[in-house]
């Protein structure tokens, strides 16, 4: 997704930049919304949440959760003599929803037992929406809240991104900042991603700023989020500096600089990064396959996969 000069130039107006460490990196807390600008990127009918009122009533009906909750009551889990659902059904049946008639009369539930302010009720069904690709439901579910918490945000941000909204993704993360919500590592992984979508240097930069701001430097799925946004940007060299400055690395951080190397066709870097690797797995053996396959050096692929590279895999992968 490309953002037309005059949007990013309203977006990025919004980042108040100050200066740390004496170096001229950008970081601060952003100041102000660019809700209104980009109202136009967004969902007009939100009313389609009719689930509210009306189809409470019929939906239920249809809904397995209502033969569970009659079998809950017989087996003493729900009093008779009270019509609230336990949260743990609700839950329980929101992982195994299969179509949105059934999200929608789950949500019902949630609000007809008062559980629509519940930030981990919110939490899991904002989950659920993403799974089905429908972020105005998430989205109106949380304008809903009195208070959400920082899980609340994450999971919103989180499903903006997955449905491919990293516009909404920025803009929530905009507001939890403005209400004093202060970002963990999750919401830092998710932006970040949103900002490989924009596909705007700047604003990532900006957002870099914030991740030293609060600390998360040294956060190791930061920084993993860091090199694979980098990458997409063509940012060879921003990526590389990024992963030798981490303190520790896992087997995706390292799997995903050999990769960054490979779809770059640096070969070399690739490799040498692929026999200093420490554990290896089948994620980073086709990485660097498919870099060699790129540059159709049929021989190096064919090392990796037979003879002595089989043996490597053996004694490191295993």
């Amino acid at each position: 997704m490309v953002i037309c000069k005059i949007q990013f130039q309203f977006i990025y107006k919004n980042l108040s930049l100050i200066k740390y460490g004496g170096g001229g990196r950008l970081s601060g807390l952003i100041a102000t919304s660019f809700r209104h600008h980009f109202s136009h990127h967004l969902p007009t009918d939100l009313s389609s949440l009719n689930f509210l009122s009306c189809h409470f009533r019929t939906a239920l009906i249809r809904s397995p959760l209502y033969e569970t909750t009659h079998l809950a009551e017989s087996q003493g889990i729900v009093p008779r003599n009270r019509k609230a659902i336990k949260k743990e059904i609700i839950i329980e049946h929101m992982k195994i929803c299969s179509n949105l008639t059934q999200l929608e009369c789950l949500y019902a539930c949630m609000v007809k037992n008062s559980y629509n302010q519940d930030c981990f009720m919110i939490n899991q069904f904002v989950s659920s929406c993403s799974s089905f690709s429908r972020v105005d439901y998430a989205i109106q579910a949380f304008t809903q809240m009195d208070e959400p918490n920082v899980f609340v945000y994450n999971a919103v941000i989180r499903a903006c991104v997955c449905c491919f909204a990293p516009i909404r993704a920025l803009e929530f993360y905009i507001k939890m900042l403005r209400v004093q919500i202060y970002p963990t590592s999750y919401t830092f992984s998710s932006v970040i991603k949103g900002c490989a979508l924009v596909t705007q240097c700047r604003i990532g930069e900006a957002i870099n700023g914030q991740i030293w701001k609060f600390g998360f430097k040294s956060h190791l799925y930061v920084q993993t989020a860091l090199i694979d946004y980098y990458s997409c940007l063509g940012k060879i060299f921003e990526s590389r500096m990024v992963f030798d400055e981490m303190d520790e690395r896992d087997v995706f951080a390292w799997t995903c600089m050999i990769s960054v190397h490979a779809r770059s066709g640096d070969l070399v870097s690739a490799r040498r990064l692929f026999d200093q690797m420490p554990e290896r797995t089948f994620a980073s053996w086709n990485s660097l396959i498919d870099g060699y396959a790129r540059i159709r050096d049929v021989e190096s692929a064919e090392f990796l996969t037979s003879g002595r590279g089989s043996q490597v895999f053996s004694e490191h992968g295993s």
